[in-house]
């Protein structure tokens, strides 16, 4: 069977386009101006956990983790 010659050019073509193609993992960098996070207290944590979390976030230099233990207190004072 003879293949035409226009079939081996179209062949030859497209074994060259995958040759020519990045091969593997490419890498890249990237510039993060800011990055946003949320944290979850339990409202079922109870005891000496509880404290420990009071006293960090008091010790927070945000005035909203200030209030959040100033309330959190308040709720443990409130529970005795």
């Amino acid at each position: 069977m003879k293949v035409p010659i226009a079939h081996i050019n179209w062949m030859k073509s497209i074994l060259n386009i995958l040759k020519a193609r990045p091969r593997g993992v490419a890498g890249f960098k990237i510039k993060v101006d800011k990055i946003e996070g949320k944290a979850k207290l339990v409202k079922t944590t109870r005891g000496e956990r509880q404290k420990l979390v009071i006293h960090a976030l008091e010790k927070s230099e945000h005035e909203d983790e200030q209030k959040i233990a100033s309330d959190m207190k308040k709720n443990l004072e409130a529970d005795v």
